[in-house]
């Protein structure tokens, strides 16, 4: 029997010099990605977004401009991983790339065995500027020459098909770069790549999500 899914959101933004990625969590639930797991078959239960803020007095340290804010940040969501990886999959919505330090450590605690490639149970942190920006274009590093749509679902596809997947960190979407379309494209593609992380299959040729223009 397939695992339940648990989903915990990560407003933060502190880990790198653009705010926005905090909107991510947001954004993802407003397109409808706790419905789409659960179209798949997938029990899923959404633990809100963890509550965080910024520590006092944070002087920066060589190029962390936040270093206590973000120390603070990932120890709160190490907790939530290894208390939701004792009986789920953990869905995890950033935020930028700086809570997957959390999240491996999080799930370091509740999985002993895990390691980086093995037998074991698999930990994926998925960075949306992975994709060419043809697909996600609002991100804070985009780069042409990315991953195309197709590459990141087949990858998805695989890592699925072996059942070992316990965690999986969604990370570096940011709303406020680019137009509303692009911001929603991101959006689109970003969830597309998720389900099939989470059993979605293709059928036939695979498209880029249709956005409409902006009225």
């Amino acid at each position: 029997m397939d695992r339940a899914v648990g989903v915990i959101g990560i407003p933060f933004c502190r880990g790198q010099p653009r705010e926005g990625t905090e909107l991510a969590p947001s954004y993802l639930r407003k397109g409808q990605i706790i419905s789409k797991i659960q179209s798949l078959s997938k029990e899923v239960t959404d633990y809100g977004d963890l509550e965080l803020g910024d520590v006092e007095k944070d002087a920066p340290w060589k190029l962390v401009k936040y270093p206590l804010t973000v120390g603070y940040a990932n120890q709160k969501i190490a907790n939530e991983v290894a208390s939701i990886t004792k009986d789920k999959m953990a869905l995890v919505l950033g935020g930028d790339h700086s809570i997957a330090m959390g999240s491996i450590i999080g799930h370091a605690r509740s999985s002993p065995n895990l390691v980086v490639v093995g037998k074991r149970p698999i930990h994926v942190s998925f960075d949306v500027d992975a994709l060419d920006p043809e697909f996600t274009p609002s991100t804070g590093t985009a780069v042409a020459g990315g991953l195309s749509l197709r590459e990141g679902l087949y990858i998805a596809e695989e890592i699925s098909r072996t059942g070992r997947l316990s965690v999986l960190d969604v990370v570096e979407l940011n709303p406020a770069l680019g137009t509303q379309q692009q911001s929603e494209l991101t959006v689109e593609t970003t969830i597309e790549v998720v389900t099939h992380f989470f059993g979605k299959r293709r059928e036939g040729n695979t498209r880029p999500p249709q956005v409409p223009p902006s009225a």
